[in-house]
């Protein structure tokens, strides 16, 4: 039954994001520079949960206007929960955009797709920095991969140079802590947490498939007290502080 279930799910997911190319290309032509391009983006995450039978629980209020979020990382799915709660883009590595899929709905929901090479860092940070100054909220995932959810990996500080340039000075830095609250309307779920964390060689399709079978999972979404990076003198100084917000729910919950 609950197979029966996945794949209705993943069919209408699917039928929805056909639907939302052409659409998504022509919306862009009209208005990619304007609000209504983000809620027509807004409007596909929020589907996308629906779909899925995706919960979010939030705490903390989020900043809207000229904010960078960074948060930590547990799925692909972390985008569409995000993605419904925020007025905001994606930074993502390049190789994302090649993706099967998830390349594709990457790409028409407007996400910056960074190198991760030494050679590519001014070029990434360029990209960021075009985006937040043309009044893009985005959101960045610096532990540089995905987890299983139950701590957070130390972040990498190279992206957090832009910061300390002056035309970033009235970008608001918001920390975001991302976990897993409940499955199938349960507190205990350790045998299904990997049916929502996507790490290590996990593959996608069989994932999106256990995924499909659950009936309901509850994310929770912790914004932290924004800062400016004005306070700041080096990039790991920024990155550190941003670590140990997102970290602290988790530290929180296993004393």
């Amino acid at each position: 039954m609950r197979s029966l279930i996945s794949a209705f799910k993943i069919f209408i997911f699917v039928i929805i994001s056909l639907f939302a190319v052409p659409f998504s290309i022509l919306w862009g032509v009209f208005f990619y520079q304007s609000k209504y391009y983000i809620i027509a983006v807004r409007a596909f995450h929020s589907l996308t949960c629906k779909i899925f039978g995706i919960k979010i629980k939030v705490k903390g209020q989020p900043e809207t206007k000229n904010v960078f979020y960074i948060c930590n990382h547990i799925s692909y799915i972390d985008i569409p929960v995000l993605g419904s709660i925020l007025p905001t883009f994606f930074v993502a590595r390049k190789g994302v955009a090649n993706w099967p899929l998830l390349g594709l709905l990457a790409r028409i929901t407007g996400t910056v797709f960074i190198g991760q090479k030494k050679h590519d860092q001014e070029d990434s940070r360029n990209k960021i920095l075009n985006s937040l100054q043309n009044g893009k909220n985005l959101v960045f995932f610096p532990e540089g991969t995905s987890t299983k959810g139950k701590t957070v990996y130390p972040f990498k500080s190279s992206s957090f140079e832009i910061f300390l340039n002056s035309d970033t000075e009235n970008i608001i830095l918001q920390p975001c802590t991302i976990q897993i609250l409940k499955i199938d309307n349960n507190f205990k779920f350790e045998e299904k947490r990997d049916f929502y964390a996507w790490h290590g060689d996990m593959t996608f399709i069989p994932h999106l498939w256990n995924f499909g079978k659950l009936s309901s999972i509850t994310i929770q979404l912790t914004f932290h007290t924004p800062f400016s990076s004005k306070r700041f003198h080096s990039r790991k100084e920024i990155a550190v502080a941003a670590f140990n917000a997102v970290k602290a729910p988790f530290s929180e919950t296993s004393s």
